[in-house]
């Protein structure tokens, strides 16, 4: 994959003797990606890397090699068109304040992370939430029995605190606060709905959610 070394100035024409009176012409560039997106940071190192041979190659095969000095990865960083969401726009000043566009090139969101999220409960079937919400696989919901033993009846989700009496099963938002909030972290990103969460996976599942119900 990737391309070969081209000019990272384009001929000038006319203006092409000031271009070379400048150096400009001894600048190459080689893009590893060619277009492809990858999943993960091992694949873009690697891409990194054949590229960096490609213009090792091309210095020792071509006159103008002679000229080459040093090479280096420049890594480029794609914004809010790598993600289809269709409210990213209202999130793009405080996603740039925290470099979050530069942190998608590394991780997107893991299911293997678990974020929660203690608010007014969150809407379990929100359909730019439902498929990142925590679920406890050690509980059979609303079964009415305690199956993972740990004290909570049927907490598939999270569990209400507030409530008197020690809490209850139901994390259902009533507030919209907790489900704004969890979709901050976790709202699916590039699946055409709503807002992108900070790590709400690439169309692929994201950090997972769970409530943890303090108040209305």
């Amino acid at each position: 994959g990737g391309e070969k070394p081209r000019r990272a100035v384009p001929p000038a024409g006319k203006h092409e003797a000031k271009h070379r009176k400048s150096g400009l012409h001894l600048w190459y560039e080689c893009d590893a990606s060619a277009g492809r997106r990858f999943a993960s940071a091992p694949e873009r190192g690697r891409a990194a890397v054949a590229a960096l041979e490609r213009v090792g190659a091309f210095a020792k095969q071509d006159a103008l090699g002679l000229a080459v000095l040093s090479v280096e990865v420049d890594r480029v960083t794609r914004g809010a068109a790598e993600s289809d969401d269709p409210a990213l726009s209202r999130q793009k000043a405080d996603w740039e304040a925290i470099k979050l566009y530069q942190a998608w090139q590394i991780e997107t969101g893991s299911p293997d992370l678990v974020v929660q999220v203690v608010d007014t409960g969150i809407d379990v079937d929100h359909p730019d939430l439902a498929q990142n919400i925590w679920v406890n696989e050690g509980e059979i919901c609303d079964n009415g029995i305690d199956d993972d033993d740990n004290g909570f009846v049927d907490d598939c989700h999270g569990w209400t605190w507030s409530l008197p009496g020690g809490g209850e099963k139901d994390v259902m938002d009533r507030n919209s606060h907790g489900t704004h909030c969890a979709g901050t972290v976790a709202a699916v990103t590039n699946n055409g709905i709503g807002v992108a969460g900070v790590a709400g996976g690439a169309g692929a599942r994201g950090a997972k959610v769970v409530t943890d119900t303090s108040g209305e």
